[in-house]
């Protein structure tokens, strides 16, 4: 799986305002963000959700990520797709992580299959082989060696 690495150790990330689980049943619940990467997700904020497990829902009024079963994710800002034949296509990004990516959205594009690189004005977001997406206000992997760095953010 893509997140075989690190999915099973105990991880509990203190931020202002962030908590991070993920193994057994996580729960992760911040006035911010909650991330969730094993078992059941559920992770439910004001802010973010993020499920990389199970079958996926992820939906807030701010952000919605799904790597796993038949992702949907749609929100006001957001379409993340990581199945299949994903096209994800929102307003401001575009996130395709399967087959062929193109994701030519008129703010972010997003690749997370092979070597990924996904590299937009906004977002880079990368979920396979070696990631390294670095943003000015996100960065997230979930493969590999896991860094996600951020201002007021860590995933």
């Amino acid at each position: 799986m893509l997140y075989r690495a690190w999915r099973w150790q105990v991880f509990e990330g203190g931020e202002a305002g962030q908590s991070l689980e993920v193994a057994g049943v996580s729960e992760g619940r911040t006035a911010g963000q909650s991330l969730e990467v094993a078992g059941v997700p559920e992770g439910r904020t004001a802010g973010q959700s993020l499920q990389v497990a199970g079958v996926s829902e992820g939906r807030i009024a701010g952000q919605s990520l799904e790597v796993a079963g038949v992702s949907e994710g749609r929100i006001a800002g957001q379409n993340l797709e990581v199945a299949p034949a994903s096209e994800g296509r929102t307003a401001g990004q575009s996130l395709e992580v399967a087959g062929v990516f193109e994701g030519g959205e008129a703010g972010q594009s997003l690749e997370v299959a092979g070597v990924s690189e996904g590299r937009t004005a906004g977002q880079s977001l990368e979920v396979a082989g070696v990631s390294d997406g670095q943003k000015a206000g996100q960065s997230l992997e979930v493969a590999g060696v896991f860094e996600g760095w951020k201002a007021g953010q860590s995933l």
